[in-house]
């Protein structure tokens, strides 16, 4: 029997290994955070794409990831540990 699988959620907060269909955790919440945090101090999400497989793509490559209105270093350092590809290099991740 085959499984069929729904992806719930807007696409730009949606964190890597959701897109790839392996665990899902605490961490996927502080890949959205990021996500969020970005938002509200560069005035957009970081991955938007054209089309929902490219916004994937670009989550995949951290294609977007440049802050162009955000000077403070800190706020910075934050959003960019919290959007690591990896969930287990994620600032605030338990299993750090």
């Amino acid at each position: 029997m085959s499984r069929h699988y729904s992806l719930v959620g807007t696409e730009e907060y949606i964190a890597p290994e959701t897109i790839a269909d392996t665990d899902v955790s605490y961490a996927s919440d502080l890949w959205s955070l990021g996500v969020i945090m970005f938002q509200m101090l560069e005035g957009k999400t970081p991955f938007i794409g054209k089309t929902a497989i490219d916004t994937f793509n670009n989550i995949a490559s951290l294609k977007g990831l440049e802050f162009k209105n955000t000077t403070d270093e800190h706020a910075k350092n934050l959003i960019v540990n919290l959007l690591r590809l990896s969930p287990e290099d994620r600032i605030g991740n338990k299993s750090i």
